[in-house]
């Protein structure tokens, strides 16, 4: 019998939902391709769904299909609520809400910020005081120090993001705004990172590594910034990016021996026998 909590999470959202009650509706298997339409053509966003509704759905040679635990989730469905009340309800906010860095990532950069400031500030004031071009070079160091920490202001007020289903969405940027999109199929690895002035103010920084920069090169792709639950946050995005990876009863590989062509089955075996016989002699 299928864990209770995986088959809550399957119903959960409201295309997968849509994805029970068409093969509810349908009297044959579903093709994999004719599922695609619910997913905008995303193969990766339609494998996520199809992972979290197996223990609902079976997949065999001609298509998908109910499972016997999916039939009768369907029919209690069906008695405790109308379809329309069942499919208009709103997207889970956990997924999609938006999410700001800690307060606390702004009083780090102003710590950080003073004590670069200190280092340079305090040799200078034992110079001697009447050299015109010490009190320059003082002045000058305040100004870059105010306006640093405007220009802090006005980036942690700009840079958010979102944890999606199929990817994470950073936002950021004072003069030039970017928003940068990176799909959990892409990532390679999570880098959980503490310094000390994140341990000081209980702060997480994630690296974001991808295939075009993985773990060992100079920087990561992407950071997320500022978080409070960054070893929960980092646990929830391996989870996501596991369940991505096409599972086993999906078939999406067009050039698998059982959609091979005659010849090229034929060559295949070919290759079969001449390998055997080489490895007789």
């Amino acid at each position: 019998m299928a864990d209770k909590a995986l088959i809550l999470k399957a119903i959960q959202h409201p295309l997968r939902q849509e994805i029970l009650y068409f093969l509810n509706n349908t009297p044959s298997s579903v093709a994999y391709t004719d599922l695609l339409p619910f997913c905008e053509e995303s193969t990766g966003k339609l494998n996520y769904h199809l992972r979290i509704l197996s223990p609902l759905i079976d997949k065999q040679d001609q298509g998908y299909s109910l499972s016997n635990r999916g039939q009768q989730i369907i029919q209690w469905m069906g008695k405790m609520f109308t379809a329309e009340e069942i499919l208009e309800h709103d997207e889970p906010e956990v997924v999609f809400q938006k999410i700001l860095p800690e307060a606390h990532l702004f009083t780090k950069y102003i710590l950080q910020a003073t004590i670069i400031l200190a280092v340079f500030v305090i040799p200078l004031s034992f110079a001697i005081p009447s050299a015109p071009f010490v009190i320059w070079i003082i002045t000058g160091l305040v100004l870059t120090y105010t306006l640093a920490i405007f220009l802090l202001r006005k980036y942690v007020n700009s840079y958010w993001y979102q944890i999606t289903e199929t990817e994470i969405i950073v936002n950021q940027g004072i003069i030039t705004f970017s928003r940068k999109i990176i799909p959990f199929r892409t990532i390679t690895n999570i880098e959980h990172k503490e310094g000390p002035f994140d341990r000081f103010f209980r702060l997480h920084t994630l690296d974001i590594h991808t295939a075009g920069n993985p773990i060992g090169t100079a920087g990561a792709t992407e950071q997320l910034l500022g978080l409070v639950d960054g070893k929960e946050l980092r646990e929830t995005l391996l989870e996501r990016i596991r369940l991505l990876n096409p599972p086993s009863f999906v078939n999406t590989d067009v050039h698998s021996p059982q959609k091979a062509s005659p010849l090229l089955r034929e060559i295949q075996e070919e290759f079969k026998s001449l390998n055997t016989e080489l490895s007789d002699r």
